[in-house]
């Protein structure tokens, strides 16, 4: 389908009246780095493009006591040139600069590519660990929706028809330290699209998890909440032997679930090293963070 109109916004009203005039043609474009593709392939399902990109409402980057706010149309380059969020987020900080090449991230944004609904999406499983939330924005107000149970199927979502993603809120941490580390198989360097990607997200008081999140992207449709791989890690020390029995207890947890799937063979033992590389990457934090309270 070719594009017959594009709107302007500039508030949040205006995108969602916009949206609900033409209701089954119209969508949201802001960096547009996904829609053109779609475009280009004759895959877009729409003809009418809301442009969001000049919606402050959707723009910016809030550090509270209580929260990390990201507007929807935060770019990845706006994100990876924070220091803040490099600091508070180290893993997710990671996730985003290695979105695509730097012009992919120049434009891209973090509401479209959660939109977009890609299993693949580098961003999306360390705001799954973070236990991130969604603020959906619609006629009749905003709700908050879990970023876990916001994707529903093979590149659909739970957004509903006449909405926007109006930006994404992480909670700060709880008790302890918070450890959150990422790491991604793709298929070539940094502009790679993931085949398989893992994020955590840990609480550690004295040398104990006390609280954990796993999450997955691309092993499966949706980028996913590991709940047993989370409750697996609780109550443990983070060393070397821990990795190595996490690593044999995912790879069993995706062994279950692809049963019977001609992927099973190489996902059950490519999930080894990358839940290996990611909690190396959370201990490697955790020892530097003893480190300085040493100094």
């Amino acid at each position: 389908m070719g594009v017959k109109k594009v709107i302007k916004a500039y508030t949040i009203k205006e995108v969602i009246d916009a949206l609900n005039e033409n209701i089954e043609e119209s969508t949201v474009i802001a960096g547009g780095t996904d829609l053109m593709i779609k475009l280009r392939e004759g895959t877009l399902l729409h003809s009418i493009l809301v442009d969001v990109s000049d919606v402050n409402e959707m723009k910016g980057i809030s550090i509270t006591s209580e929260a990390i706010t990201l507007g929807a149309s935060v770019t990845f380059s706006e994100i990876v040139k924070s220091e803040e969020i490099k600091k508070a987020l180290p893993g997710f900080w990671e996730a985003c600069s290695m979105v695509g090449a730097v012009q992919i991230r120049n434009m891209g944004t973090l509401g479209g590519n959660t939109a977009n609904g890609s299993p693949a999406a580098d961003s999306v499983p360390p705001l799954i660990a973070l236990g991130a939330k969604l603020i959906i924005s619609s006629l009749s107000g905003d709700v908050a929706v879990d970023i876990s149970d916001f994707f529903i199927g093979k590149g659909n979502t739970a957004l509903p028809k006449g909405s926007v993603i109006k930006e994404f809120i992480i909670p700060m941490q709880g008790k302890g330290s918070r450890i959150i580390a990422f790491d991604k198989l793709g298929l070539r360097n940094a502009l790679a699209i993931s085949r398989i990607s893992s994020a955590v997200c840990l609480n550690v008081e004295g040398s104990i998890i006390t609280e954990a999140r796993v999450a997955s992207g691309s092993i499966g449709i949706l980028p996913t909440f590991e709940d047993k791989m989370s409750k697996f890690l609780i109550g443990k020390t983070l060393n070397e032997d821990t990795i190595n029995e996490a690593a044999k207890h995912f790879s069993f947890i995706v062994s279950e679930r692809l049963k019977g799937r001609s992927s099973l063979e190489f996902k059950k033992e490519a999930v080894k090293g990358v839940i290996i590389k990611t909690l190396t990457k959370a201990l490697s934090q955790i020892n530097s963070q003893e480190g300085l309270e040493n100094v």
